[in-house]
């Protein structure tokens, strides 16, 4: 989260209140790609196979997305 923060902080150009919100946007973005990425790997393995692959990628994506993405970056930036 540190490198995210960071890139954010460079891109906003340390306005007051903007890097806070690109960080939450760069959180959000990764974690709902690392979670794509996710549901893909489990799709090509065949170990959701009941599941209709539209099923999987909503759920895998939306716990990513709300847990680690915006939980995590909230708490991570009230600890800064």
């Amino acid at each position: 989260m540190r490198k995210i923060y960071s890139l954010a902080n460079k891109i906003s150009g340390d306005e007051f209140g903007k890097s806070e919100k690109m960080f939450m946007l760069f959180n959000v973005i990764a974690w709902s790609l690392i979670a794509t990425i996710l549901a893909f790997a489990l799709d090509l393995i065949g170990l959701f196979a009941g599941f209709g692959f539209a099923r999987i990628l909503f759920v895998c994506v939306g716990y990513a997305v709300f847990f680690p993405g915006i939980i995590g970056g909230s708490i991570y930036l009230m600890r800064k």
